[in-house]
C-alpha cells in the first residue's frame, strides 16, 4: 500500500512540475487565443489544464496509510468514470481490523461507483466516516438507474453471472455481523447504506 501511495504521489508531483515548467507557454497560448477571439479553443484549453490541477487537488493525505491508499484509489476510479465522489472523513479508522475495514469500505465504494456509472446525471456519491463517542458511523449515498430488488432480506443482482456479482453486499453484511454492528439500507430516491459500530460492544466481544 505504501508503494502504491508513493507511486500515486510521484505521479501527482510530476504533473505539478510539468504544469509549472510549461506555465509560461500555457499563458502565452491562452493570451493568443484570447486576442484572436478563439473563445471555444480557449475554453477547451482551460478545461484541460483544470482537469490536471483537479487531479492533484483531489488527492487526500491521512495518517492511516491503508485508508489513504484505498480512498485515493476509489477517487481515481470515480474520476475515470466522471463521477463526483465527495468524502467527509472525521475519523481515520474503525474499531475493527484494518483488513476488514478496507474490505468493508472498498466494497461499499465499489458498489456505489458501479451503480453511479449507469445513471446519466448527476453522477455524485457522498461518503462519510464519522465518530461520536464510542460509536463509529459509515455512510454512502449514490444514485441508481434501476431500483434494487430485495427478497428475503437479500439483494438480487440483475447481472448474468449471479455467482460472482452480488458478493459485495454479502461481504459487507458478513463484516458488520462479525463485529455486532448495524447495517441499514434504504433505496427510495437514492441508495443509502449506513453502518454503525460501537467500540464498547466490540471490546466486550474480545
Amino acid at each position: 500500500m505504501e508503494s502504491q501511495m508513493n507511486k500515486d504521489m510521484s505521479s501527482m508531483i510530476q504533473k505539478l512540475r510539468s504544469l509549472r515548467h510549461d506555465m509560461n507557454n500555457h499563458i502565452g497560448i491562452m493570451s493568443g487565443l484570447l486576442q484572436t477571439m478563439q473563445y471555444d479553443e480557449l475554453k477547451n484549453y482551460l478545461n484541460d489544464m483544470c482537469e490536471d490541477i483537479n487531479l492533484t487537488n483531489d488527492y487526500i493525505f491521512l495518517e492511516n496509510t491503508a485508508l489513504t491508499v484505498l480512498l485515493n484509489n476509489k477517487l481515481n476510479k470515480a474520476h475515470t468514470n466522471h463521477i463526483d465522489l465527495q468524502l467527509l472523513i472525521q475519523s481515520e479508522t474503525l474499531p475493527i481490523a484494518d483488513k476488514d475495514m478496507c474490505t468493508l469500505i472498498g466494497n461499499v465504494l465499489d458498489n456505489a461507483i458501479e451503480a453511479t456509472t449507469k445513471v446519466e446525471t448527476p453522477k455524485e456519491i457522498s461518503f462519510q466516516l464519522l465518530k461520536k463517542g464510542s460509536k463509529y458511523l459509515l455512510s454512502c449515498e449514490n444514485p441508481f438507474s434501476e431500483k434494487p430488488v430485495r427478497r428475503d432480506g437479500k439483494f438480487l443482482t440483475s447481472k448474468a453471472n449471479k455467482t460472482i456479482h452480488g458478493i459485495g453486499i454479502r461481504n459487507i453484511q458478513s463484516i458488520v455481523d462479525k463485529y455486532n454492528g448495524i447495517c441499514d439500507i434504504s433505496y427510495d430516491n437514492s441508495f443509502l447504506i449506513t453502518i454503525m459500530f460501537d467500540e464498547v460492544v466490540i471490546n466486550r466481544l474480545e
